[in-house]
């Protein structure tokens, strides 16, 4: 499990090169934790995907998949947000040009005619649906109760 912490080395001064580097801005596992639209993605994928805490806990805990969430919920450029897992329940995250290289159940999470999902009143902007693993099995089912 990933934790944000900082440590310096440098106490103050401005070490034995006589430069100060800034360190990188990066993602903040608090700032994801935080958040209540994060803990709603949360709450979907342990629902719809089965996901157990230690598996979330490991997949939020990698910058990668923090910046995939926040990208989604903040930003213009994406408006989808596929959760599924792979194989020994890891969970993973993509978009629409993302395929899952395994047969897995998906969770699709889509924006609701917005374009960034504000923090108040998110559960309205956000459209979710599953799809099965296997989606043409379930073809003649969902084409009966259409018709």
């Amino acid at each position: 499990m990933a934790e944000a912490t900082s440590t310096s080395s440098n106490r103050g001064g401005l070490g034995s090169g006589g430069v100060r580097v800034p360190q990188e801005p990066s993602l903040k596992t608090g700032v994801v934790l935080s958040d209540e639209r994060v803990d709603f993605l949360r709450e979907q994928a342990f629902c719809v995907l089965r996901v157990k805490t230690d598996k979330w806990n490991r997949f939020i805990g990698a910058e990668e998949n923090q910046k995939i969430i926040l990208d989604f919920l903040d930003h213009i450029w994406t408006n989808r947000l596929l959760l599924f897992t792979g194989p020994g329940g890891t969970l993973h995250a993509g978009d629409a040009q993302t395929s899952p290289p395994w047969k897995t159940k998906l969770l699709c999470v889509l924006k609701r005619g917005v374009k960034r999902i504000a923090r108040q009143g998110f559960r309205h902007q956000l459209r979710l649906g599953e799809v099965p693993g296997y989606p043409m099995e379930h073809l003649p089912v969902v084409i009966s109760e259409v018709g």
